[in-house]
């Protein structure tokens, strides 16, 4: 009985030895006296410096000829000549392609011999008529006869005469369909004539753009890929009925191009300002940090990371803007917020001037 009582009393001391052993190590007190010193953390900075903004439309655009048309023949015959190469300009009227004219010639020789001896036969018939030998029906007979042949003759100088095909405009002969001896049949297209002074350049707007687009407005047409300067062009034309699979409307932009540098078929970009914003606020788009329901950014504040919570408006290439949370000359975390907390102790290493 007196052992059952013993055996705790020991535990208890000993216990109580354990714990006043390990108080008196000397690892034990300086973990009390010192804490775990506070993580800090590097990251960059840019002031923040409101500037005037610009929303803009920048959309692809595809380069076309501003007239394209292409000539038919409007006779039948073999080809006997071709005028100017492909790619020259040519003014309207110039000759581009001759038919042999043979037959339309021995046409026109034949019906000016009739229009010669109707002519002829009616004078006569006339002093007839005039001495009464003649009757009137006769003599009306003969005047149909010379009206008839006066149309033959008409006729056939217009056949000669389309037998040498010449160009309805003034442009570039872009493209030549048959060669020199080929037989071409009447309606058969013949060639191509194109006008690329000015060209047109065609882009497609999206429906929510398309209260910004205004017909004559001028815009500006970059062609980055061929190394040609930005020109300025001006909407023409601005479909009223869009494409119902991508809601886009079709625009033409016509831009001038006396040097014949912009070729058809050729890739631009169309930019078009849909507003202006004065002193707008904007943040590089990779310093801001999704937070489920809404979006965060940080900022320094007396040496510690300080969390907003802000607005965002327009994208303008890799920034954005911020509709609230910030004010001018605050100075954002733009390095090193990913792992940030709020209310973390930071140490500025750098400052950015300006984030692309």
């Amino acid at each position: 009985m007196f052992k059952k009582q013993l055996i705790p009393g020991i535990v208890i001391i000993f216990l109580i030895a354990l714990v006043a052993a390990l108080f008196l190590l000397p690892g034990a007190t300086r973990s009390i006296e010192q804490p775990p010193e506070e993580r800090v953390a590097d990251v960059r900075v840019m002031e923040l410096n409101p500037d005037d903004l610009l929303d803009v439309i920048d959309l692809p655009a595809t380069v076309e000829p501003f007239v394209s048309t292409e000539v038919p023949a409007e006779v039948s015959g073999r080809i006997d000549w071709i005028g100017p190469a492909e790619g020259s300009i040519i003014s309207k009227g110039a000759p581009i392609i001759r038919i042999d004219q043979r037959t339309y010639q021995a046409e026109l020789n034949e019906a000016r011999a009739s229009y010669d001896l109707a002519m002829n036969n009616h004078k006569r018939m006339q002093r007839l008529y005039e001495e009464g030998i003649v009757s009137k029906d006769k003599m009306d007979e003969f005047k149909t006869s010379v009206a008839t042949s006066v149309a033959r003759l008409d006729m056939a100088k217009v056949q000669l005469e389309k037998a040498s095909i010449n160009s309805p405009i003034a442009g570039v002969l872009n493209d030549v369909y048959f060669d020199v001896g080929e037989y071409v049949r009447q309606g058969d297209k013949v060639a191509e004539i194109v006008v690329i002074d000015p060209v047109k350049v065609l882009v497609r707007i999206p429906e929510k753009d398309i209260p910004y687009i205004k017909k004559d407005e001028r815009v500006d047409v970059v062609f980055k890929m061929n190394g040609l300067e930005d020109r300025r062009g001006t909407i023409n034309y601005l479909s009223v009925v869009g494409n119902a699979a991508t809601r886009t409307y079709d625009v033409e932009i016509t831009v001038p191009n006396p040097s014949h540098e912009i070729l058809p078929s050729m890739i631009a970009r169309v930019r078009v300002v849909k507003q202006h914003i004065p002193n707008a606020i904007t943040v590089p788009l990779f310093s801001v940090i999704p937070r489920g329901d809404y979006k965060a950014v940080f900022v320094e504040n007396d040496g510690r990371a300080e969390e907003r919570q802000v607005e965002l408006g327009i994208l303008a290439g890799n920034s954005v803007q911020i509709l609230s949370g910030l004010q001018p000359h605050e100075r954002l975390i733009v390095e090193g917020h990913r792992e940030l907390t709020d209310g973390e102790k930071i140490r500025v290493v750098g400052v950015a001037e300006e984030v692309s």
